[in-house]
This record gives C-alpha cells, structure tokens and sequence, in this order.
C-alpha cells in the first residue's frame, strides 16, 4: 500500500538526518505483501549497507504504522544478483544516490538556526562575529574553524552562514555542501564500492561553492580517507571557494591525522566558544521561551539559567519540556513545575572532581575502581570509561593526557572516546538520550539515592 509506506517515510524523515534520508530511505520502493514489507534497493550495496546500518530504525517506524508483527525484507532491484547477495560482480554496475548535502537557494539550512536567531554573549561573540563576517566578502581568510563542546551553537553557527552565504549571493545557484565528517567518509565508500570514486570528487572538488564540514574530528586514524580531503581542500582553494570545520578539539588536540591536513585546518580563522555565562543563558532562556509561547516569570528564568550552565541544546529542551507540560495542565508555570521538569537534566548543583566521576561510573555500571582501569575491551568497561572520559573533559580542568593517565589509557583513546558519546548525544539516539538522562543523575541524583543503569548499545 503506498500510502502505508509513505506514512512510513514521513516517520524516518523526521528521524533522520535529511543526507541519511534523502541517500538511503527515499531510493526505496516499499510494497507489502501479507505480514512483510518489501523495500526493495537500487543494487545489492545499497541493500546490504541499509540491513547493516538501518533495518532497527525501518522496522520501528514500520510497525508504528503497521503493528508489531510486521516484518520487513531488504531487497535488491531485479536484474542485479539476488537478495542473499552480500558482493558484487566485477561487471555489476552500481549507482551510487544522488547527494542530499549539495544545497542550493531551493534547498534551505534549518530555518531556525540564523544568526538573528543566535544569542550572542561574551563566551560566543567571536565566533559569531567571525561567522557573520566569513559570510559577507568583508572577512580576510576564506577558511573558518569553530571549536566547541557539544551543545554551544557549532551547528547553528555553520546553519547561518549557509544561510546567509546564499541569501548574499548575486548567484541564483550558489553550491554549499553543508554535512557531517561522518557522511563524507560514508559517501566516500560507498563511491568506492560503487565504482564512482571520479564522481564523487568532482561533486566536492568542482561542484562546491561553500564548503560545510561538521565534526571533523571523526577523520582521526581514516588515512585514505584523509588524504582524499587533502586533495579536495586543495582543489576548493585552487577555485576560491570557502571553507568552514567544526569540530570538538581545536587541531593540536587530535591524533593520527595527517600533518598536511592538520596543517591545512589550522590556517583560516579559529574561534572557540565557551559556556555562556549567567547573563547570556538569561537571554537564550527568555529568546526560547518566546519561540515555545511560554510566559515564565523572572524567577523561574533565574533558575533555568542558574542550573542549567553548560549546555544550550539541554537548556532548550527543558523550556520545549516545560512548555508542554504548561499547555497540556493547562495552567502557569511555577516553581514546582519547574523542578519536576528539572529533574529530568544534568544540572550544576554539584562541582564534580575525577574522584567523583569515577565513584558515579562504577555505581552506575557495576564496576569497582580496578575493573575501569583494567586492560579489559568488553563493551560495558569501554563505555564505563569513556563516561568517564566525557564527564572529566565538561567538568574538570585536567587536560586529556592527564584524563587517560588517570585510567591507564593514551591521550588518542580519550580523544575517540569522547567523540564517540557525543555523537551519539548530538544525533539524539536511543543510546545518546539514555547517556544523557544518566549523566544527569550525578548532577541531580535521586532522591532516594537510586543510580540508573545504562545498557550498552
């Protein structure tokens, strides 16, 4: 039934992030027959990366339209070898998707992500005064570098300059590439095993205006992929074309990167942004109440920027939450509200120390001190530690040498650690939203003293 499997699409659509949708959901032609849905793929790589990496997602959405006894069946297009197949033949013609990241003045960034819409304070002013720049033809380098934990406005930054790079624009077809570090190394492969490797650097190298690169620190240790990002950062500058990176540690800080790309990163402009102080969080938390339509007094603005210090993306959130609560009781909002709602986030009542983290981690996983420190890779110690590893670089002032040391690890494991949680986080999946709701009990424990238990994804 179309309609069964457009209201299926509909669903991942707003899962997804729009390159994974528009690359790998919208090729598919779904059919049902009796209890199964067939979606069936454009060739067998297309079918055999999707049950690897999407069948959990498809048949969530499945069977939120068509129930729970509803399984699904990936195959490949007739003509091409058969569903089982898992290679292809050397004369087997593969088509790679067209590519959802090449955006043009039709195909708009996050309508809320602006820089009309970006609060600015002291902790952020230079970034966002070196992105409004970088976007008109007043700024010096054409190479931007934003540096910032997780939650701090990285993506909303690179989101206004497409924005505006477009809207400035005496060009009805500017080309801004805007996508993940991950979705290029994605796209990359999958060029590679559809035998368009000449197609995909074209589209990067002569086809691209604007260069977008979230997350760049997801490069460390993919050496081929590396070098083919040298070659494409070479080819742009060669046009002029501009370039922007984001990324969680500044250049120095990564591991296992080529020292041309580590050199070609650093040149343009590089602006970090901080956590917002008391004053700018006050701001962000009256601009989003106004965007939820929430009237909250003075007071309770006070508390909602007093706890909630380091996390703009969390901070908004807990308003979205608040302003739910307040629409579906029906009545104002008030204090405690506010606190049922509080309860729910990682909030700034407690000053952590390593020893704390520590303590916390192996309550929560069941682990003791010696366990965390071990040689051991089992997935519950890797996760443990890398728990450990993100809470000890928001919280504390140790650098990341001086992290791992504390667990018998190299500063390169703390590094992909941290990147591993916070992209799970900043892609809010199942997993990122329950690392989060438990990190945020060491902040804002239970009453009763309960500590979660988080299971390994």
């Amino acid at each position: 039934m179309p309609k069964d499997w457009d209201a299926i699409q509909h669903i991942l659509k707003n899962q997804l992030k729009p390159g994974i949708f528009q690359a790998w959901i919208r090729p598919l032609v779904g059919n049902i027959q009796g209890s199964d849905l067939i979606l069936e793929a454009p060739n067998p790589f297309v079918a055999g990366w999707i049950r690897q990496h999407m069948l959990e997602d498809i048949l969530t959405a499945v069977r939120q339209v068509l129930g729970s006894q509803t399984s699904v069946q990936i195959t490949a297009k007739k003509g091409t070898r058969g569903q089982s197949s898992r290679r292809h033949e050397p004369n087997e013609p593969l088509t790679l998707p067209m590519d959802p990241a090449i955006k043009t003045a039709e195909m708009a960034f996050n309508a809320d992500f602006r820089f009309e819409d970006f609060v600015v304070g002291p902790s952020n002013e230079m970034a966002y005064m070196a992105a409004h720049h970088f976007s008109s033809r007043n700024f010096a380098s054409d190479q931007l570098f934003l540096c910032a934990p997780t939650g701090l406005g990285k993506t909303h930054l690179i989101h206004a300059i497409g924005h505006s790079v477009i809207k400035a624009s005496n060009r009805s077809r500017l080309r801004v590439a805007c996508l993940s570090a991950e979705d290029f190394a994605n796209q990359m492969i999958m060029s590679l095993k559809a035998r368009e490797i000449e197609r995909f650097k074209a589209r990067y190298r002569e086809q691209v205006d604007v260069l977008l690169l979230e997350d760049i620190h997801f490069f460390q240790g993919k050496e081929k992929i590396q070098d083919e990002l040298i070659c494409t950062l070479n080819a742009l500058a060669q046009h002029g074309s501009k370039v922007v990176f984001t990324s969680t540690f500044f250049p120095k800080e990564l591991k296992a990167v080529n020292p041309h790309l580590a050199s070609r990163l650093s040149q343009g402009f590089m602006a970090e942004i901080a956590p917002p102080d008391f004053e700018t969080r006050r701001k962000i938390v009256a601009c989003k109440a106004k965007k939820f339509q929430i009237a909250l007094p003075e007071g309770i603005q006070n508390i909602l920027a007093e706890h909630l210090n380091h996390d703009v993306r969390q901070l908004e959130s807990c308003i979205k939450n608040l302003a739910l609560k307040v629409k579906l009781l029906n009545r104002p909002a008030d204090r405690d509200m506010l606190v049922d709602v509080l309860s729910h986030y990682e909030t700034s009542n407690t000053i952590l120390d390593l020893p704390r983290i520590v303590d916390f981690v192996c309550k929560t996983y069941s682990l003791s001190p010696q366990e965390l420190k071990s040689k051991s890779r089992k997935r519950h110690l890797v996760l443990a530690r890398n728990t450990v590893f993100l809470l000890a670089r928001q919280h504390t002032g140790l650098s990341l040498n001086e992290i791992g040391a504390s667990l018998n690890r190299r500063h390169s494991t703390v590094l992909k650690g941290i990147a591993n949680l916070e992209k799970a986080i900043k892609d809010d999946t199942r997993f990122g939203q329950e690392v989060q709701r438990t990190i945020g009990h060491l902040l804002a424990p239970d009453p009763k003293g309960h500590v979660p238990t988080l299971r390994s994804p």
